[in-house]
């Protein structure tokens, strides 16, 4: 049987058993292949990551944020995935960019105008649907931290209920 040795604070061996460093070694093995696994985030919808990276002109979107945005929104939006390509058709077929689009959406008198701004506001803030029914799906990660990430250090957690920061101090129940 190998033995292989070490010494403790006071000078004397201690015997390790090949068995048991291998165990060691298996069980962080196995600890470390399990990790990525856990990690893996949801795949998000071609369709629905294209219209996004159009809308928010970003080329590359973080595909853990893509997976909040894109399930809060389902949420409130059950046919999302579909609108997201019927979207895409329309302004692939109009040839049109994002900075004409919602002015386009409304001209036709399109079902998809209300899709546009609130794909945006769940990217950029964070946040999906508007009153008290909001709800906060990401926060340090959203893109309105991005923008300005050369010069300011967003905050690491939310002061309050989505949009509380724009009421006059003590309307909130903030003192």
């Amino acid at each position: 049987m190998i033995r292989l040795h070490a010494q403790n604070n006071h000078g004397r061996r201690l015997g390790l058993k090949r068995r048991a460093v291998l165990a060691g070694f298996a069980a962080f093995g196995l600890g470390a292949a399990l990790r990525p696994a856990a990690a893996q985030t949801i795949a998000v919808p071609d369709g629905f990551l294209t219209l996004s990276q159009f809308l928010t002109g970003r080329a590359s979107l973080d595909p853990h944020h893509a997976a909040l945005v894109h399930e809060g929104l389902s949420l409130r939006e059950p046919a999302l995935d579909t609108k997201a390509e019927q979207l895409l058709a329309f302004m692939q077929g109009r040839g049109i960019g994002p900075e004409v689009l919602q002015g386009a959406l409304e001209d036709a008198g399109s079902d998809l105008a209300s899709l546009p701004p609130l794909i945006v506001r769940a990217w950029y803030i964070g946040v999906v649907g508007e009153g008290p029914s909001a709800f906060c799906i990401t926060f340090e990660s959203s893109l309105m931290h991005q923008v300005v990430a050369d010069r300011l250090m967003p905050p690491s957690l939310c002061y309050g209920p989505p949009g509380s920061w724009s009421a006059p101090p003590g309307a909130a129940g903030v003192p």
